[in-house]
């Protein structure tokens, strides 16, 4: 190699990088096309939008490109090609008399996607303390059921509203990020749901979601947010002497989850979903049940979902989510999203999942069982079949409108080509081709279980 001229170099928080030179561009350009494709984009993204877009930019080309050399830990999704899909089983990270609360361990796909997952049990009497989190997020129950309470400011005066509401298996709940709210059970039975957040937009993207208490003990890494304030500032604000602040102060013991001393009672609860466009108390819920189901297939399953065109919040969330309920040997049609990830947790049953990548390599082909998580993400084709149990899972995705587009089924995007163009792409013959596109032609989604003799 030449003697290359001495590079200068900038740093923006704990990030250093590289001021490039045009010798440096033809340089680049030489080695691989590509990573001048990465320098102009670095370049423009920094003229449109200043350092800090840089560095968000470069967060997700770690995720996204190979490595070209110009820097040391870029993640194509195929790196996680194999296992990396999967999160494993959950870590528990605190318990305490009312429940407990199990996170998916931060990993590279949980980065690159942006996303924290975690799972919580309220036991009976078990109360999550009123808190509000750095990123927005929402929550499927699968076990149980109990009381959700949301304080969301509303207009744009200095006001708070709050709603108190009954929540029940398989229901969807929103929050957005900054608005407080607490959860409760009040029944015998545990109280279990599955928590998604959007990190994209936190403080420290891709890392797990911080929450904000508004009570409860003070522990090492956590605690009641009211732990750092002083006593006297304290006093001030509320209005009230320095020894009750004190005595609030000396009495919390618990941290995130609490056992009430006593059942709560809500003579105002409301116990019904959305009915109407100014029932206010349903604007962070939504049923999933079968009986609302969007689409139901014949020997086939049932699926039902939820977009900010059901749930106007999730426009401030960014998130949606679809729950699926297939019958033995049933699958989802191959499809791909544009603009969505797909974190989905496996319910209940049997089945099997594959995902391919743009080389034509398989990235990921696994038998699933109950709990089990994978992360699909936009762009890469997946499809799902259901074992001789059936199978239910749900899906929450990292758009609050999602697309998709299917390989198989009625609405295969093989059939909206016209037929000489796929068969000559294919290299068959066009009565094959058109074979192939007669079947499937009322299936849409989800495809029921062919038997032989249909074939």
């Amino acid at each position: 190699m030449g003697n290359r001229p001495r590079q200068r170099s900038m740093v923006m928080g704990n990030r250093s990088f590289i001021i490039l030179s045009a010798e440096d561009f033809r340089h680049a350009e030489s080695r691989d096309p590509e990573s001048l494709d990465v320098c102009l984009h670095k370049v423009q993204s920094m003229r449109l939008h200043g350092p800090q877009q840089l560095l968000e930019d470069h967060r997700l080309e770690e995720c996204r490109l190979h490595d070209h050399g110009l820097q040391e830990s870029r993640r194509p999704f195929t790196y996680f090609r194999g296992k990396g899909l999967q999160l494993g089983r959950p870590e528990e990270i605190l318990r305490s008399d009312g429940g407990y609360v199990r996170r998916w361990k931060s990993s590279e796909i949980l980065r690159c996607t942006q996303v924290d997952m975690y799972e919580t049990t309220l036991e009976e009497n078990g109360l999550l303390i009123p808190r509000y989190i750095d990123a927005p997020g929402v929550a499927y129950i699968h076990e149980g059921s109990g009381i959700l309470g949301v304080v969301y400011p509303f207009g744009g005066e200095f006001r708070q509203k709050s709603y108190v509401r009954q929540v029940n298996t398989g229901d969807f709940i929103s929050i957005p990020d900054g608005v407080v709210f607490w959860l409760y059970n009040n029944r015998s039975e545990p109280f279990k749901f599955t928590c998604v957040a959007d990190t994209s937009n936190a403080p420290n993207p891709g890392e797990p979601s911080k929450p904000y208490h508004l009570a409860g003990g003070k522990e090492q890494l956590v605690g009641g947010l009211l732990h750092g304030f002083s006593d006297d500032m304290l006093s001030e604000a509320f209005g009230v002497d320095v020894s009750i602040t004190h005595d609030i102060f000396s009495r919390q013991k618990d941290v995130t989850i609490t056992r009430a001393g006593k059942k709560f009672n809500f003579p105002y609860l409301e116990g019904t979903h959305r009915d109407g466009e100014n029932d206010v108390a349903a604007e962070f819920t939504f049923s999933m049940h079968s009986g609302k189901a969007d689409l139901i297939v014949p020997d086939g399953g049932w699926l039902s979902f939820v977009t900010r065109n059901k749930l106007p919040v999730l426009s401030k969330v960014g998130l949606s989510a679809v729950r699926v309920k297939l019958e033995p040997r049933a699958m989802i049609a191959p499809l791909w999203s544009p603009n969505a990830h797909q974190i989905i947790r496996f319910l209940r049953g049997d089945g099997r999942v594959e995902v391919a990548s743009n080389d034509g390599e398989s990235l990921l082909q696994e038998d699933l069982k109950e709990n089990d998580v994978i992360i699909v993400p936009k762009f890469y084709p997946s499809t799902i079949i259901a074992g001789e149990r059936g199978l239910e899972f749900i899906k929450i995705l990292t758009s609050d409108s999602p697309t998709a587009s299917y390989f198989a089924g009625g609405n295969s995007v093989y059939k909206a080509i016209p037929a000489q163009v796929v068969a000559e792409a294919l290299q068959i013959p066009l009565e094959e081709e058109i074979y192939i596109r007669q079947q499937r032609r009322k299936d849409e989604v989800i495809l029921p279980a062919v038997r032989q003799h249909e074939i």
